[in-house]
């Protein structure tokens, strides 16, 4: 008994865990398209060059 309840525990956090990565998945994929529609929009290889700079910038501010 109590081990079939251990294992529906770890399925319900494997679960989760999936939902989080999915989701952190998406919206990173999201993002970087986002980034790469802006740059190609971008005609001016400097305007690219500070667009992709400050997109750098943003990122490291998002790190732990």
């Amino acid at each position: 008994m109590q081990a079939s309840r251990v294992a529906h525990l770890s399925i319900e956090n494997s679960w989760r865990v999936m939902e989080i990565q999915l989701s952190t998945d998406k919206r990173l994929f999201e993002d970087g398209l986002a980034k790469v529609t802006a740059i190609s929009a971008v005609s001016d290889p400097q305007a690219a060059m500070e667009l992709c700079a400050r997109f750098a910038k943003s990122i490291t501010k998002n790190l732990p």
